[in-house]
């Protein structure tokens, strides 16, 4: 995709983290690969659904090669792993907002990856939870192995005091920082 114009960023004007940088060129690194030279103006509706039938072709096969055995690799010899329907929908998502940046920098008048037939639908995740009597189980397990204060090594422990406060939030599963700040020290003295 050839930007034709200003020649500002098409992602926006704030600066962007490392890690989101990153995201968005690898997002865009398969809209670059498809349409390479391709005008900005010049990707109409025909092209916007080649290019999701294209990711979801490469994602199939590449399933289809990995469940008959073959050793897929990256370029720097990482294990390729296929695209999934959530990262196949962040791609046509990121697609989708460079064309909107183009209408707004009047590069084009529509934006083609913005209808129906472009949307891709994850399924939710499959949820697990525990049954009420897994549950009473769990929690009569837990009792079972609840410990007291723990030995602290012959740590002289007055009643009420400082060391003994953070032995018993330690004891709960606090962090260090939490224990500090609920006993009022130092996350050092914690430690």
């Amino acid at each position: 995709m050839v930007a034709r114009g200003k020649g500002q960023g098409l992602i926006g004007d704030s600066p962007l983290s490392e890690n989101t940088e990153s995201d968005y060129r690898w997002r865009l690194s398969y809209s670059r690969a498809f349409f390479a030279g391709k005008a900005l103006d010049e990707i109409d509706q025909d092209d916007a659904l080649a290019f999701k039938a294209h990711l979801l072709a490469k994602s199939r096969e590449a399933r289809d090669a990995l469940a008959a055995g073959a050793n897929l690799r990256d370029s720097h010899g990482r294990r390729l792993v296929p695209l999934g329907l959530a990262s196949i929908k962040k791609i046509l998502d990121t697609f989708a907002a460079v064309l909107d940046e183009a209408i707004e920098d009047s590069h084009r008048a529509d934006n083609p990856a913005r209808s129906r037939r472009m949307k891709i639908r994850v399924p939710k995740p499959k949820r697990t939870f525990l049954e009420m009597d897994e549950l009473a189980a769990l929690l009569e397990a837990a009792r079972d192995q609840d410990v007291g204060l723990p030995d602290l090594g012959g740590l002289n422990l007055q009643a009420g005091g400082t060391a003994e406060k953070v032995a018993r939030l330690a004891a709960t599963g606090r962090r260090p920082d939490q224990v500090a700040e609920q006993v009022a020290v130092s996350k050092a003295t914690v430690s």
